[in-house]
């Protein structure tokens, strides 16, 4: 009798124990499941880049492929003109209106240049020759005078004489009835040609997009810096590791110019000495991935939870709920968003503005560093938009904007349309010095513009700066009204000492 008890409570104990064994291996499987599930999308997320990048490496390549074929089948029509007969006794004015045809017809082209034997310009698809113009010491020159081959060479970028553009020399070797050295025949192709191209694609914004010499040398990138043509790369991991050994083909590693890690895609050229490279940045083609993973794991603790306690009803109503929440705040973000951009330049509005500056004082006061205000106004912008038209205006507005939203790096900078033509750049841990160096970035990027402005007297379009900056102090509360008049008032003295200036000006002029 007194083993009844003992037989039902060890029963029991086995059924708990049965249960809770059950319990933990349903719990076990579904962390399983879902840890097999995270990773398998590790893997996908990364196989989608690898295809993304891949598409946009193919689609440079050929690009850059296209462009350079078209120049080396201009270049040899060309050269089989000037067979006709030696270059001393070119019809030069015939051959100016012929390259001059041709030149227009290919819109990467820059310019067409014939040059003797001893490197004097002979004609050009441009306007008239420099006095004593002599490209001798060219790196195209001296190659092919060293080198007897018929080749297609292409240098690396270097800076027109007759315009100051980037350009990539595109040269042929000329050859005299004895075969002997006779010239050079050139075309220059616009690095804007592909600065423009690489824009339209859709990257994260670490993305990257390069083409460079087989050699390593830097032609073009995207994001484009000047100060970035010409960087070899040759020692970097990519090429010493991949490129070097394969025609195509993927690699995950930090950039020689940036440090960014990336997903590369690279492909050389067929038939020239180039290489495509196109790169997501890891931490873009992980983020989706990690977002997922996290909601995930939240999903997962909350069924766990769910089934210790038994609550089903609970956990379901807890996940809809959730979802509610995080569509509500997603359709709440969205719509904050719209209402802070703003529609023609692309930059803040003047609500982000009038809402950001006052924190951004407080913060400057709290951390006792400077903040600094730049009120940018576009010089006779009125007569811009009286002589071209308001769509003119509107694309010259975007134009701008974009050189000011270009010196807005730092995560805490913020570039604003204030009203009109008038902008604002809010640089926050920025004292008098760097303001007037971010004024004078905007200045120079402007100008490189070449934005045409036939009634103004500059003859392109200029802008006057004014900035003020915010030093902390702690016997009295900053007012963001005081620093906006007295950038206002900055900008006002620039507009009516001339224009196409920066005042306060720190250095001497």
């Amino acid at each position: 009798m007194a083993q009844g008890p003992t037989a039902a409570a060890s029963r029991n104990l086995v059924t708990q124990r049965l249960a809770l064994a059950l319990l933990v291996c349903a719990v076990a499987v579904i962390l399983a499941l879902e840890s097999w599930q995270v990773w398998r999308n590790y893997q996908n997320a990364f196989a989608s880049a690898r295809s993304d990048v891949g598409n946009i490496t193919l689609a440079v390549s050929q690009h850059a492929s296209d462009a350079l074929k078209e120049a080396n089948s201009l270049l040899i029509s060309i050269r089989d003109r000037l067979d006709d007969a030696p270059l001393a006794q070119l019809d030069r004015p015939r051959m100016h209106r012929l390259l001059a045809r041709q030149a227009a017809l290919l819109p990467q082209l820059h310019g067409l240049f014939v040059y003797d034997r001893d490197g004097n310009w002979l004609v050009t698809d441009q306007g008239a020759i420099p006095p004593q113009a002599n490209n001798a010491d060219r790196e195209y020159f001296q190659f092919h005078r060293q080198h007897p081959e018929d080749v297609l060479h292409v240098g690396a970028v270097i800076t027109s004489r007759s315009s100051g553009e980037l350009i990539i020399p595109v040269s042929r070797r000329i050859d005299d009835a004895e075969g002997r050295f006779a010239g050079v025949l050139l075309a220059t192709i616009r690095l804007k040609y592909f600065v423009d191209y690489y824009a339209r694609f859709r990257l994260d914004e670490r993305g990257a997009i390069t083409l460079a010499l087989d050699d390593g040398t830097l032609l073009v990138r995207r994001p484009f810096q000047a100060d970035f043509v010409g960087t070899n790369l040759a020692a970097g991991e990519l090429f010493q590791r991949y490129i070097k050994q394969a025609d195509t083909g993927t690699a995950v590693v930090r950039a020689v110019v940036d440090g960014q890690e990336r997903l590369y895609a690279f492909e050389h050229l067929q038939g020239y000495p180039l290489v495509a490279l196109a790169g997501i940045s890891r931490s873009a083609i992980l983020a989706s991935w990690r977002q997922d993973m996290l909601r995930s794991i939240v999903v997962v603790g909350i069924l766990v939870v769910g089934m210790l306690v038994f609550g089903f009803s609970l956990l379901r109503q807890i996940r809809a709920n959730v979802r509610s929440e995080a569509a509500l705040r997603q359709a709440h973000d969205d719509l904050q968003l719209l209402t802070l951009k703003d529609s023609l330049t692309g930059l803040g509005n003047r609500r982000q503005f009038d809402t950001l500056l006052p924190l951004e004082l407080a913060r400057a006061q709290r951390s006792g560093q400077p903040l600094s205000l730049l009120m940018i106004d576009v010089d006779h912008f009125k007569a811009y938009n009286d002589h071209y038209g308001h769509p003119a205006g509107d694309r010259c507005l975007q134009a701008v904007a974009g050189v000011v939203a270009s010196a807005a790096r730092r995560p805490g900078d913020l570039a604003a349309r204030y009203g009109g033509e008038e902008m604002a750049l809010l640089l926050p841990n920025c004292d008098e010095l760097g303001a007037y160096r971010v004024a004078c970035i905007v200045q120079e990027r402007l100008l490189a513009l070449e934005l045409r402005h036939a009634t103004s007297p500059f003859g392109r379009i200029t802008i006057s700066l004014g900035f003020a900056v915010h030093q902390p102090d702690q016997t009295r509360q900053p007012q963001a009204a005081s620093l906006l008049a007295s950038a206002d008032e900055a900008l006002y003295v620039a507009k009516h000492s001339g224009r196409n200036r920066t005042h306060p000006s720190p250095v001497p002029d």
